[in-house]
Parts: structure tokens; sequence; C-alpha cells
């Protein structure tokens, strides 16, 4: 699992949903993905997180390395205030 963390302008927030929907939705039904979700901080409204779940690292690496993961990678360097945070997450209860 993967959380990927973002801030972008508070002004920009709608926008930024509006371009990633499209793209999210192509991810979902990408081989291999399990989840692909995208959230919003209740009261940091111009702060995002997008969940991933893969079935395995090889499948997370084929989607970054594709079209679609590139498209929405470049996004993120159109739109992110700063620098992505992502972290691998597991499970402990």
């Amino acid at each position: 699992m993967f959380v990927s963390i973002f801030r972008v302008e508070q002004r920009d927030g709608d926008a930024v949903v509006e371009r990633l929907t499209p793209l999210i939705w192509l991810a979902r039904k990408e081989s291999g993905c399990l989840f692909f979700d995208l959230y919003r901080l209740v009261e940091q409204e111009a702060t995002f997180a997008i969940h991933q779940v893969w079935e395995g690292h090889d499948a997370r690496r084929r989607h970054l390395e594709g079209l679609l993961g590139i498209q929405i990678h470049n996004l993120m360097l159109d739109v992110v205030l700063e620098p992505v945070q992502t972290f691998e997450i597991e499970e402990v209860l």
C-alpha cells in the first residue's frame, strides 16, 4: 500500500480534482490495481492524499513507468507547491 500526500494552492483544489478524476478512473482499471483513491484533508482543503494498493511492487512499477503513471506524475509537477511525499505503509491491525 502506498499513500502520497501533496498540497496545492487553495484556489486550485477543485481544478486538481477535476484533472485527476479521469486519470484515477483509468488507473483503477490497470492490471494489478486493487485500489486507487483520492482524498482531501477535511481541515486543509488544499491538501490531498492518493491511496494506492497494487497486487505487488511489479504492478506498481509498471504503472509508474507507463503512460498513465507518467501523465499523473507530470500533472503533479504542474500543481503541487512542494514535492509529493509518498510512503509505503502496511496494515498492522
